[in-house]
């Protein structure tokens, strides 16, 4: 499922404020933020400013944690 910069984040079953963290492949953090999440409730994220590459987003909120791989290829 390649992107071009910008992709929707599924956070399931997660839920309440969290925190979203977006490393690249070498492991450094490239986006940091706090996060409200809603259950089920979709949310876009953009990383058209990053290169082209494999990224790991997690999200951590009080009920759970969760880790999507997403490749950006342009």
């Amino acid at each position: 499922n390649p992107a071009k910069g910008s992709f929707v984040i599924n956070p399931g079953s997660l839920y309440g404020n969290g925190q979203l963290v977006i490393r690249n492949s070498n492991g450094a953090v490239v986006e940091q933020r706090m996060i409200s999440v809603l259950q089920g409730q979709a949310f876009k994220v953009n990383l058209e400013k990053q290169p082209s590459g494999l990224y790991f987003v997690k999200l951590t909120t009080s009920n759970g944690e969760q880790v999507q791989k997403i490749l950006i290829q342009r």
